[in-house]
């Protein structure tokens, strides 16, 4: 039986590759404020930040699986807590950051922000860096992390790009979902 793969994650780029791929999911976001989670190396960072977000669903999965008597989903008795079938589901959740040099350039958290991080990343070479974890809710694979290395092309008219581009769609001057 294949496991239902749950995406932890609002982000469009990742919802569109899936899509792509043909893979069905679901969506469940986390509601882990990552902004509290900093450390001074970011690759650590990314990866504590993507664990933290994949546990935080996986919780919400196996609450709403004990809440629901009339479950779908068979629930096996642990001897501290009641689990959903590990089988059943895989919890994929990533974060991702531009670093340039010692700086690092998350999402665009709106027009403006947008605006700066291109302009700071235009015609620079940096990498783009996405921490992930996958949880099979039997196993966790923490801290996997996958690093590209890209020089973006420049651009004249940084406010055209991001209203062509939507600023909402511009994480660290990586565009989403059509890259």
């Amino acid at each position: 039986m294949k496991p239902h793969i749950i995406l932890a994650s609002a982000s469009i780029g990742r919802k569109t590759l899936l899509q792509k791929l043909g893979v069905p999911f679901s969506i469940q976001v986390s509601a882990v404020d990552e902004d509290k989670i900093v450390t001074k190396d970011p690759y650590k960072m990314l990866a504590l930040r993507a664990r933290a977000k994949a546990e935080d669903v996986a919780t919400k999965i196996i609450q709403l699986s004990n809440s629901q008597i009339n479950t779908n989903y068979p629930i096996e008795k642990n001897t501290r807590r009641y689990t959903l079938d590990a089988k059943r589901f895989l919890i994929i959740a990533a974060d991702s950051m531009a670093i340039l040099g010692n700086k690092t350039f998350g999402k665009a958290r709106d027009k403006r922000h947008a605006k700066t991080i291109v302009q700071a990343l235009n015609g620079q070479t940096h990498d783009f860096v996405t921490g992930t974890t996958i949880i099979h809710l039997s196993s966790v694979i923490p801290g996997l992390t996958g690093n590209l290395t890209k020089k973006d092309p420049r651009f004249r008219e940084d406010d055209k790009f991001v209203e062509i581009n939507r600023w909402e769609n511009i994480s660290t001057c990586h565009m989403s979902p059509n890259d």
